[in-house]
């Protein structure tokens, strides 16, 4: 009998205190609050990771240079420069909703109706995050309806760092619900991830998938393309 358990969430991290909803809007203060908000729990986190164990110490740097990088981010982005996500609140508006229709349609699943999540994958998914996708959730369309496993992702806050024309970036924090139909089993996970997109006609598509070299919920390393 099989023991693979669905991959719940790309991230088995959970926030130490709770973020503050992101404004689907115009205005920067909310895109650098988020940044700053995930900077200080990445370096929490690696300050547990060096403290827990010897052998973690990889880990702990990952989380440093993550950490890093995107309290850069933050202060690139309070500073203002050459960023429309500051000046276009339509545009950013738009691709708030777009891309957490994405999120949302992809990361989710019911094991009667795989088909949905296929189409959402062929409309919102291309390049690099395709491939990181597909490897992450080749054994779903095997395993979701032998053991009847349904999986809900709700976007909780997304905040788009950048947005340059037909391109964007983003930092995403999700919540997924993962459950057995079967036995009524539930499980809960959060976490956060990144992606970069770009604008194809009238259609958001995300091109790219960070993860920050967190495993996944099952303990698998993030693939990699």
């Amino acid at each position: 009998m099989s023991t693979w358990e669905p991959p719940t969430g790309p991230i088995q991290v959970q926030p130490v205190h709770p973020v503050q909803p992101v404004q689907r809007g115009g205005g920067r203060l909310p895109w650098v609050v988020a940044l700053l908000t995930v900077a200080v729990l990445l370096a929490v986190l690696a300050l547990w990771a060096r403290s827990a164990a010897g052998d973690r110490s990889a880990e702990a740097d990952r989380l440093n240079q993550t950490a890093a990088r995107v309290n850069a981010e933050a202060k690139e982005l309070g500073a203002g420069a050459g960023n429309d996500a500051l000046s276009d609140s339509e545009g950013t508006r738009q691709a708030v909703t777009d891309l957490t229709t994405a999120i949302e349609a992809t990361f989710s699943y019911d094991y009667t109706n795989l088909a949905v999540t296929e189409s959402a994958v062929e409309k919102y998914l291309t390049d690099g995050a395709r491939c990181v996708y597909e490897a992450m959730f080749s054994e779903v369309r095997q395993l979701a309806p032998q053991q009847k496993i349904v999986l809900r992702s709700t976007v909780r806050n997304l905040a788009l760092t950048r947005l340059d024309g037909d391109r964007a970036e983003a930092l995403v924090f999700v919540d997924q619900v993962s459950t057995r139909t079967g036995t009524n089993q539930t499980a809960g996970a959060s976490g956060q991830f990144a992606l970069a997109a770009k604008r194809d006609g009238e259609v958001w598509k995300i091109t790219k998938l960070d993860f920050f070299n967190q495993p996944l919920v099952n303990g698998e390393p993030t693939p990699s393309c």
